[in-house]
């Protein structure tokens, strides 16, 4: 296999699963390359370059384009849990670093991020970070975005008692949607309470949120829950919706 077929193969072997990397390098390549030879290719190089990263090899480093130093640069994080073959329950950490000129609207309510830095690691806080932090390093103004993961936190009061903490919107969206599905009966008054709340999200509105949620009178054990769980959720990252 050459070293340009071994590049696409590594290239298809991320796009999806190595079955469906097989049948496109048939497709797009006229080439009939097992889903094994796939594999080990991928892992091959995997293998390679997990060595240079702990090498720490800068060359390797992925690193932004340079822009204006007041330019804020923004790191969103999350993790899961992966079923793996070989140890069961793993769990898996993403981040993505990004500039906040290099965010543009393509249309109304929709953006587009033309240069992004990304960082996995398959494993605990404490290989991933070491990982991430070396390609933050150089940036003044930092954002970071999360989840309520008490471990994204810590670490930035810990490393980064300086940065800027964001609650993302898919996460705080969340919780009012399945407290608006467990107490609302009529789907109209549902879809207008649920705008009206997340209108005050975007608008900094916080405080009337959490007010408005805490004089709901529910109806029912589950409605009583997932009000509870929004605002103990809400009241723990208040700082990080405003």
């Amino acid at each position: 296999m050459t070293a340009k077929v071994q590049a696409d193969v590594c290239l298809l072997g991320q796009i999806g699963v190595y079955h469906e990397a097989s049948e496109l390098a048939n497709k797009l390549l006229g080439l009939t390359i097992s889903d094994q030879q796939i594999w080990r290719v991928c892992t091959t190089y995997g293998n390679l370059l997990e060595k240079a990263i702990k090498l720490n090899i800068e060359p390797l480093i992925p690193k932004l384009e340079d822009t204006d130093n007041e330019d804020p640069t923004y790191l969103m994080m999350d993790g899961s849990m992966l079923f793996t073959r070989e140890s069961g329950w793993k769990e898996l950490k993403l981040a993505r670093v990004f500039n906040g000129s290099k965010v543009f609207d393509i249309q109304k309510g929709k953006s587009e991020i033309v240069d992004t830095v990304y960082c996995s690691h398959l494993g605990s806080i404490h290989d991933f970070f070491p990982k991430l932090e070396r390609h933050i390093t150089s940036y003044k103004h930092l954002v970071v975005v999360g989840d309520g993961a008490s471990w994204i936190w810590k670490w930035c009061e810990d490393n980064y008692p300086g940065c800027v903490q964001i609650l993302d919107f898919f996460h705080a969206k969340e919780k009012l949607v399945v407290l608006s599905n467990a107490h609302f009966r009529e789907s109209e008054k549902k879809r207008y309470w649920l705008e009206e709340q997340l209108k005050l999200l975007r608008d900094d509105g916080i405080y009337k949120v959490i007010q408005n949620v805490s004089r709901m009178s529910c109806r029912n054990n589950v409605s009583k829950e997932a009000k509870t769980k929004l605002l103990k959720y809400y009241e723990e990252h208040e700082e990080r919706m405003r």
